[in-house]
């Protein structure tokens, strides 16, 4: 009986040492826990630290993007009208340029006070067309004094609804197609047309107008009239801003100034 009960000791507590070697190898101390914890929160933060100048560094180039293409889109569309602005027409203000558009010019020959006979460009005239001759000034322009209704055509011979103030000294005719102004509005730039020719509208939201920019901070003009030797210059100084990113970019558009 004591061999007996000696044996089943003995089993018993063979299964606490398995059972207690299991627990050993399976688990982790309080200790070796914290340390996991620790190693994990620094890799943690020199992942963090690592990546997070990356990731700015693709958020900002990818902003400047943006904003660089949409000033960009801007210019390239000012530039090419403005290169087509009828001579002398130009006037800048505070955040907004305007110039008179043409559709098309030719050559005349004035035959009476009030009436000429133009050659090479006027294809689609018609009566109530206004064309511009010898715009020397923005204010002949925006007063009209030298701005001329057509009241009839007789073939290539056009009657004005008054005599020519000043002849062209090089004798060129622009059919007017409308003013055009570039304006800042708010953070947009908006292109506005087809509204009265007026010496006091300056074409902000006057006519037809849509959004043609946006993020814009800041919108400058300054235009330098050309002379006989030099063209025309106009300076155009943007300031894009989006999410904290600024952006300025700068140019210079070349104008016909011979009317």
């Amino acid at each position: 009986m004591g061999v007996g009960m000696g044996f089943n000791w003995m089993r018993v507590n063979r299964k606490s040492k398995i059972y207690n070697s299991k627990l050993l190898v399976g688990g982790f101390t309080l200790i070796e826990l914290i340390i996991a914890i620790v190693l994990f929160g620094i890799i943690a933060y020199l992942g963090v630290s690592l990546l997070t100048p990356v990731m700015e560094g693709y958020f900002d180039t990818k902003t400047k993007t943006l904003l660089f293409n949409e000033a960009q889109f801007f210019v390239e569309r000012a530039s090419i009208e403005l290169r087509n602005a009828i001579p002398n027409t130009i006037r800048t203000g505070d955040g907004y340029i305007q110039f008179g558009k043409f559709s098309q010019s030719a050559y005349y020959k004035q035959t009476s006070f009030d009436n000429l006979t133009y050659y090479g460009g006027l294809g689609s005239l018609s009566v109530n067309d206004n064309l511009s001759i010898y715009s020397t000034k923005p204010d002949y322009f925006y007063n009209k004094d030298r701005v001329y209704e057509v009241a009839k055509i007789n073939s290539d011979n056009v009657t004005l609804n008054k005599a020519l103030s000043s002849p062209s000294p090089y004798h060129r005719v622009y059919l007017i197609s409308t003013p055009v102004t570039f304006y800042l509005k708010g953070s947009k730039i908006y292109r506005s047309f087809d509204y009265p020719i007026d010496n006091t509208t300056y074409g902000i939201d006057k006519g037809k107008y849509y959004v043609i920019a946006s993020y814009v901070k800041s919108l400058n003009f300054t235009y330098t009239p050309g002379s006989f030797l030099h063209s025309g210059i106009v300076s155009i100084n943007l300031v894009m801003e989006k999410n904290g990113v600024r952006l300025k970019y700068e140019y210079e558009v070349h104008i016909k100034n011979v009317p």
